[in-house]
């Protein structure tokens, strides 16, 4: 072969071999990475992947990075549905507890605040006692001497207050002695009974009434766990108590509430009640012989049809016969004023705690 037959193959092998490459990968500088992928962040959640890393040049080009990482999602909010945000447990209190307040016993703890922690008493009321006296009838009266005496006090001596001591006397005689009249009598006649023996005493009576306490049975109910929802600011997501419980928090003595549990409830774990009345006595006796005189026609006052019965001042119903029998029995009797009691004492509660609640 010639030696411009073997250039010329040389030139034709060269040039095919280049065409080839040029099919194949572009021109021969360094390929390009590839681009970054971007990924916005999701919505609550994560962001999408980041894209794919661009592949090598021809002669071993640069790998492109990676995309971005999404953004992280948002906190979880505190189910009301359950729970309730709250402020924290503010110094010096106890919380958060479950609280109830009624007039019945409490009912069991609810399951979110399942120990119970203490019972007690709220809004005691004491009530105004009653305070009296009264005495019994005196007992002990006696009637053992003295005379008894009637007299004619005639028909203008309105209502006998006074016996006219110029007026005669138409009958007088001893205890239980059968007496014939001295004169006859016509209208109203007076009894002039013998004083007492012996005047005795009244026994005191004590009509107190001291009306029972009043007040609302209380419970806290401790346990429950802080839930994991978010809130506002920097309250707290806690376990609902749901009635007839509430949500608060407590501490011993009595307080103002702080800042977001504003019911405020005063609880004592007990109460003394001292009230009482003062005691009852009874006054001097005002002590009668009582009694009455009864006149029949037997001069032995034993038989016999009862003619007339004097037993105070007024018209014993017939004019007094001179021919009548009178016999004097007496009644004794007599009463006595009671003394005046005042009250005192109040309730002096025990145990003071205050307890306040979310509104």
């Amino acid at each position: 072969m010639s030696a411009r037959a073997w250039s010329f193959g040389v030139i034709s092998l060269c040039v095919a071999c280049g065409g080839a490459e040029d099919r194949k990968f572009g021109n021969t500088d360094a390929g390009s990475g590839g681009s970054a992928g971007s990924g916005a962040a999701g919505a609550g959640g994560n962001g999408a992947t980041g894209g794919a890393s661009g592949s090598g040049g021809a002669t071993g080009g640069a790998s492109g990075s990676g995309g971005a990482s999404g953004g992280t999602g948002g906190a979880v909010g505190c189910n009301t549905t359950t729970h309730v945000c709250a402020p924290s447990n503010p110094a010096g209190w106890t919380g958060p507890v479950a609280f109830y307040l009624g007039a019945s016993a409490p009912p069991s703890c609810p399951g979110a605040y399942p120990t119970p922690e203490a019972d007690g008493k709220a809004n005691v009321v004491a009530g105004a006692p009653s305070c009296a006296c009264s005495c019994d009838p005196a007992t002990g009266v006696t009637c053992n001497s003295g005379t008894a005496a009637i007299y004619d006090v005639g028909e203008g001596v309105a209502g006998c207050t006074v016996i006219p001591t110029p007026y005669p006397k138409v009958w007088e005689g001893s205890l239980n002695s059968c007496v014939k009249a001295l004169a006859n009598a016509t209208g109203q006649v007076a009894l002039v009974r013998p004083n007492p023996t012996t005047v005795g005493s009244c026994a005191a009576k004590a009509n107190h009434t001291i009306p029972p306490p009043t007040f609302d049975q209380a419970r806290l109910c401790a346990g429950a766990a802080t839930g994991d929802g978010a809130c506002d600011g920097n309250d707290v997501c806690l376990p609902q108590a749901f009635d007839p419980y509430r949500v608060c928090v407590h501490r011993p003595g009595e307080f103002e509430c702080p800042a977001g549990y504003t019911d405020k409830t005063v609880v004592h774990e007990d109460f003394t009640d001292s009230r009482a009345c003062s005691s009852c006595s009874c006054g001097a006796t005002n002590a009668t012989c009582g009694g009455s005189v009864d006149f029949v026609t037997a001069s032995s006052c034993v038989s016999g049809t009862v003619q007339a019965v004097v037993s105070g001042c007024g018209n014993p119903g017939a004019n007094l016969s001179i021919n009548w029998y009178g016999r004097y029995t007496p009644q004794p009797s007599g009463t006595c004023t009671a003394s005046a009691s005042s009250p005192s004492g109040d309730i002096t509660p025990s145990g003071t705690r205050t307890v306040c609640c979310l509104p």
